[in-house]
């Protein structure tokens, strides 16, 4: 899978379990596999106060909740993937390996970052500026996410794992929703 996210990018990936049908290597980022998406996920909506169906909202692209929490999940996801260093900075190296990685045209990838970039320059604070740039990433990378039945598989496993580490009181509905973001995935393959 590929999308990981320029700060995801992922997750959300999950959007952010993409990036398992690549090798890694040296010069690649680190392989978000469910194990690593789950601790980073439970850590961060622990952190934050968000619920699970909120996390799972944002790795399909629903970046319509904007209240303040729920962009601070995406900021933790990012520092959690390194995007940030101690002191807060954000680390434009490690977050242009995420693009090149998510995006395999290199024009494409160096695209996306310039115009994400050139976006966020009026961010009020950090949240806002992971939360936009997450969207903005999302919008450039959907029309290059290559998923095979086998990775939308996984997707919805992975999903339903993270969900699952919480009671939930309506797990089918969520299945439900979650099958049908599969869907809308699929459609966008070419």
């Amino acid at each position: 899978m590929k999308l990981t996210f320029i700060v995801l990018l992922t997750f959300v990936g999950l959007s952010i379990v993409s990036c398992q049908r690549r090798t890694t290597t040296a010069s690649t980022p680190q392989k978000l596999n469910d194990r690593v998406i789950r601790r980073y996920s439970r850590r961060c909506i622990r952190e934050q106060g968000i619920t699970y169906r909120d996390a799972l909202k944002l790795s399909r692209g629903d970046f319509t909740d904007d209240r303040e929490k729920v962009k601070c999940f995406l900021k933790c996801i990012a520092s959690q993937m390194k995007f940030y260093n101690a002191e807060g900075d954000l680390q434009n190296d490690a977050l242009q390996d995420y693009i090149n990685f998510a995006i395999k045209d290199e024009k494409k990838a160096r695209s996306a970052y310039e115009q994400c970039n050139d976006k966020l320059k009026n961010a009020e604070n950090q949240c806002d500026f992971i939360h936009e740039a997450f969207k903005c990433f999302y919008d450039h990378a959907k029309t290059e996410i290559e998923l095979g039945a086998s990775n939308a598989e996984n997707l919805d496993r992975s999903a339903i794992t993270l969900l699952r580490l919480d009671e939930i009181d309506d797990e089918d509905e969520i299945r439900e929703d979650i099958n049908e973001s599969m869907v809308e995935v699929v459609e966008l393959m070419p």
